[in-house]
């Protein structure tokens, strides 16, 4: 088939991380594969594995740029007869929309939700606004969770054009791998490390952990934090450090390629978003490297980790119990591998990329065949 993903652009981040892994999985499978997305570190990814871009940067806060990627993709589909757009954000599912807008032989449009609110105090209209403007130009919605279907229901999505599909998909070759240097990282000799691994942006909570730092060393003396990413909230959480008395505990390690390695390196993963949107990749690619995470009890997390001993989760705000969680496995090793190797186990029965991309071909060949006789 001859497949688009859209996206706004290659920054290291969770839907953009599905985007490159699903591109080059299907190209491998023989698929013809362009990604519609803007620059980033991703991209040279994109290229290793021969899968071509269309450089286009949809976003909601600039209309000119849904409409140029609209134009961008209707261009495409002119010169090469797309069959398939799979859209990753609102913006690029707007766009995508736009650009088949009355064509006698039109692309099919499959949106995917990353999550609901996008900031931690996000009004509930904003976040039902995007759904709808996801949704509005869709043939089918994919739902990774029972929290976002029923938001998807509640801004009148038929339930006929949403499909129950877990896709983040870890890649789970690339977290076989040796564990990074921690002299490399900036860990001492001796010291236990908790690890986040998100863009520093208010959603991603990372300030909560900052705040819970000092209990952490309270009970683990020796303790390292350390941050992978970047984002609009470095500065300001880099502050709240210094004013937490933990700026010798926290370490910025800034956006970086070689996240599994450094995965396979720490002690335990700690998850603080407040997003939605199933269990978030953060999580499962711990989980593809056997290490145990302690998060917030967000609804889709819970449901995905119940009962499968692979994470420790606290209410929001909790500084307490989120510190106690993450002192209890840092002194309890035995406990914190037997977590890591059921979230290995976890992964690989449901959210291996392989065993995503089959469900992805499918709603592909669906779709395509449901709503243009291809």
């Amino acid at each position: 088939m001859r497949i688009v993903l859209a996206t706004s652009d290659l920054a290291i981040g969770g839907a953009e991380r599905n985007v490159v892994t699903y591109a080059c999985a299907l190209r491998r499978r023989g698929h013809d594969v362009v990604v519609a997305a803007g620059d980033g570190p991703l991209a040279e990814e994109l290229r290793a594995c021969g899968v071509a871009r269309l450089r286009a940067r949809p976003h909601l806060r600039h209309p000119w740029t849904i409409a140029s990627t609209g134009a961008a993709l209707r261009a495409l589909h002119a010169r090469e007869r797309v069959e398939v757009v799979h859209a990753f954000m609102a913006s690029a599912s707007a766009a995508a929309s736009l650009g088949r807008f009355g064509l006698r032989r039109p692309y099919a449009v499959i949106a995917a939700p990353p999550g609901l609110a996008q900031s931690r105090n996000e009004p509930t209209w904003v976040s039902w606004l995007r759904l709808r403007v996801l949704s509005a130009g869709a043939d089918m919605i994919l739902a990774p969770s029972h929290d976002l279907r029923a938001h998807l229901l509640s801004t009148g999505v038929k339930a006929h054009k949403i499909r129950d599909v877990d896709f983040n998909a870890v890649d789970l070759p690339r977290f076989d791998v040796s564990a990074a240097a921690r002299v490399g990282l900036g860990v001492r000799p001796g010291e236990r490390v908790v690890c986040s691994v998100a863009r520093l942006h208010q959603i991603k909570g990372q300030d909560q952990l900052i705040r819970a730092a000092a209990r952490i060393r309270e009970h683990v003396p020796q303790v390292r934090i350390l941050l992978v990413g970047d984002g609009p909230q470095r500065a300001q959480l880099e502050r709240l450090a210094g004013r937490e008395g933990v700026a010798d505990v926290v370490t910025f390690l800034g956006a970086r390629s070689d996240v599994p390695a450094i995965l396979r390196a720490v002690d335990v993963v700690v998850q603080t978003t407040f997003g939605t949107g199933g269990p978030g990749l953060a999580v499962l690619e711990a989980f593809a490297a056997e290490r145990p995470v302690v998060g917030f009890a967000f609804g889709d997390l819970r449901d995905a980790v119940a009962g499968s001993g692979t994470a420790l989760l606290v209410e929001h705000g909790d500084f307490a119990g989120l510190a106690l969680a993450i002192a209890g496995l840092l002194l309890d090793p035995d406990r914190a591998r037997a977590m890591g190797r059921n979230g290995r186990a976890l992964v690989e029965q449901r959210y291996d990329m392989q065993r995503v991309v089959d469900q992805l071909e499918e709603v592909y060949r669906e779709v395509a065949a449901r709503e243009y006789g291809r």
